[in-house]
């Protein structure tokens, strides 16, 4: 039987995720020097080879594997710098709280805008879970939202805008991985799938630093995002970018098709799954470890204070 994999502290403001031989299989940082939580150094189960691209230098905001809306009414939480993103103030998320207990991280999180104050305030569990015999690992993201006042969560225009309707949870991949590209949804559709509500996304590609590899046949990792069922509107639009447009991109994101408005008092709630392989997974391995549907989970929007 294998452990899941645990927290374990780096410093006051970042955990390492360490499987049960010691081998590190991510950071989660969640500091103030940038402006959301946010993970990094991802790995596959089998080798030490890194999976996404952190801070890139054509959008220093995309952040590894991380959670940010694009906006909360005008102000801007997805770029981290005025003059990015259009017109309106700055945002950023502020961890108030942190506890860690072995699998699982619980934050309580501030959304603060430079002119509006606090416009959410956000309870994140994120609980991570080993799966050794599809040799791949998961992280479970809770994500509950309440709003003190009234506020609307947005995104860029879609589809008006192609590259628009970002903002959820998203995974930037590794340079690398644009040889061996491959976009798939549970629809079978690939990036033609760009907007489209689907079960779950995934992005695969080969990586550099797996000191087993066959040059003829080398390694094909992947990063699988998944809905939860019980989520508002599931299943949310899929944000899928490919490489040959630029950088490769895939996100869950639940406001590209439409805002979401919530009334002071209300809230609502997101879960989420992310997965990473070792291989290149078919849909089958992926259904297989998708959230469990029957599990409850009161993620509709609901009134009710604090």
């Amino acid at each position: 039987m294998t452990t899941s994999p645990e927290w374990a502290p780096l410093s006051g403001t970042a955990l390492a995720l360490v499987r049960d031989t010691g081998d590190r299989l991510a950071e989660y940082q969640y500091g103030d020097e940038r402006h959301h939580p946010f993970l990094t150094g991802l790995r596959p189960y089998g080798y030490p080879a890194v999976l996404e691209a952190c801070a890139p230098f054509d959008h220093p905001w995309h952040l590894g594997l991380w959670f940010s809306w694009k906006r909360l009414d005008r102000t801007i939480y997805w770029e981290d710098r005025l003059g990015y993103g259009g017109d309106g103030p700055a945002g950023r998320t502020v961890v108030r709280e942190t506890e860690v207990a072995a699998g699982s991280v619980r934050q309580r999180i501030g959304w603060v805008s430079a002119e509006e104050g606090l416009q959410l305030d956000e309870v994140r569990t994120i609980t991570a879970t080993a799966h050794a015999e599809e040799r791949a690992w998961s992280l479970d993201w809770e994500h509950e939202f309440f709003a003190p006042r009234p506020v609307t969560i947005r995104a860029t225009p879609f589809p008006e805008n192609r590259w628009g309707g970002y903002g959820g949870l998203s995974f930037r991949p590794a340079r690398s991985m644009a040889d061996g590209e491959r976009i798939d949804t549970a629809d079978g559709e690939g990036d033609a799938g760009h907007g489209e509500p689907s079960r779950w996304a995934s992005y695969a590609g080969h990586v550099d630093g797996d000191p087993a590899a066959d040059p003829r046949d080398p390694s094909h990792p992947g990063v699988v995002i998944f809905d939860h069922p019980a989520n508002p509107g599931y299943p949310s639009p899929k944000y899928l970018w490919s490489a040959a447009d630029g950088f490769g991109f895939i996100a869950a994101a639940p406001a590209m098709r439409g805002p979401l408005a919530l009334e002071r008092g209300q809230r609502i709630r997101f879960r989420f799954r992310t997965t990473v392989f070792d291989r290149l997974p078919s849909a089958e391995a992926v259904d297989a470890l998708a959230p469990d549907a029957g599990h409850e989970h009161p993620s509709q929007i609901r009134e009710g204070e604090r």
